[in-house]
C-alpha cells in the first residue's frame, strides 16, 4: 500500500506538470528466487492519451552482487545503517531546508513531499523484510545496551515524534505548521542519531567479532 501510494502520489505530480524525479522505493517479489527478487523500479514514461493519460514503470532486475545479503545480524544491521541514513539525508535534511525556503502558501506541496519520503522509506523497510520492531531487535544481543539504545529510539519514535508529526499535519494556521514541522524534524533528528549510533557500533561490533573468529565463507553473517 504504501509504495503504490508513493507511485501514485508522482503520478499526480507527474499529471499536474511538477518536477518529478522518476526512482521509486525498492521492490521485493516475494514469488522469485530470494537472490533474484529484489527490483529497483523506476517511473519511465507517461503518455497523454484523447482520454486518459498512460505511465509505464520499469522493474529493473538487481544484480546479485549489489542485492545479495546473508541470514545473520549483520545484513540486518547493514539494512539499518542504510535505513538510517535514509531518514537523515533523504527526509530530515532536505524536508527541513525546504521548510526553512517556505513561504506559506508553499506549505501544501511540503506536507505532500514530507509524506512521500517518509512513505517511501518506510515501503523500502518492509520491503527488506523490517516490517516490526521484533525484526529489527533481532539484530541485537537480548540484554545488551545497544539493545536497549535501539529499543529507546524506536519507543521515542512513536511516543515523541509521531503525536508531535500528526499534530504538526494539522495544523491549520501555515507559519505555526511550518514552524511546528521543523520542531518534528529537530526531534526526529535526535531520535534518529540514537538509533543509527546503536546501528553503526553494533555493526562495528559484529565485524570485531566475525574478523577475530575469521568466519569461513560457508558461515552465515
Amino acid at each position: 500500500m504504501l509504495w503504490v501510494g508513493n507511485l501514485a502520489g508522482k503520478m499526480l505530480a507527474a499529471i499536474g506538470g511538477e518536477p518529478v524525479d522518476d526512482g521509486l522505493p525498492l521492490f521485493y517479489c516475494p514469488f522469485g528466487e530470494s537472490e533474484r527478487a529484489l527490483f529497483r523500479p523506476s517511473l519511465a514514461q507517461m503518455t497523454e492519451h484523447a482520454s486518459d493519460i498512460e505511465f509505464d514503470v520499469v522493474f529493473v532486475d538487481m544484480a546479485e552482487e549489489v542485492s545479495a545479503r546473508s541470514v545473520g545480524p549483520l545484513t540486518t544491521v547493514g539494512i539499518l545503517l542504510r535505513l538510517s541514513h535514509m531518514f537523515r539525508f533523504g527526509w530530515i535534511e532536505p524536508m527541513d531546508r525546504d521548510l526553512v525556503n517556505a513561504r506559506p502558501n508553499d506549505l501544501p506541496k511540503i506536507k505532500v513531499e514530507i509524506m512521500r519520503r517518509l512513505n517511501s522509506i518506510t515501503a523500502e523497510s518492509f520491503n527488506q523484510g523490517l516490517r516490526t520492531e521484533a525484526a529489527v531487535l533481532q539484530a541485537f544481543k537480548e540484554g545488551c545496551s545497544l539493545r536497549d539504545q535501539a529499543r529507546s529510539a524506536m519507543e521515542a519514535w512513536k511516543e515523541k515524534v509521531t503525536p508531535m508529526f500528526e499534530r504538526a499535519m494539522k495544523e491549520p494556521a501555515p507559519e505555526a505548521a511550518l514552524a511546528s514541522l521543523r520542531d518534528v524534524l529537530k526531534q526526529a533528528s535526535v531520535v534518529n542519531w540514537q538509533f543509527h549510533r546503536a546501528c553503526a557500533s553494533r555493526y562495528t561490533q559484529l565485524v570485531d567479532e566475525y574478523a577475530t573468529a575469521n568466519k569461513d565463507p560457508d558461515e552465515r553473517v
